[in-house]
């Protein structure tokens, strides 16, 4: 996906912290993207369909 970036968008991306290290400075952000996670691990858990490669739902279903 970060070849969809232009060059600006890349500058301004760290590219030295990762997405977890910069999170520990958004605690209320990490835990609503940790209450979505469990709420899309839930979902998928329930039907494995959702979890296909690019959302794509089987010929079956």
């Amino acid at each position: 996906m970060a070849e969809r970036f232009s060059e600006m968008e890349n500058s301004s991306v760290s590219s030295k912290a990762t997405l977890e290290e910069r999170l520990k400075e958004y605690p209320k952000l990490k835990a609503k993207i940790e209450t979505m996670l469990g709420i899309n691990e839930n979902a998928c858990a329930k039907e494995p369909r959702i979890s296909r490669p690019g959302g794509r739902k089987s010929k079956t279903g």
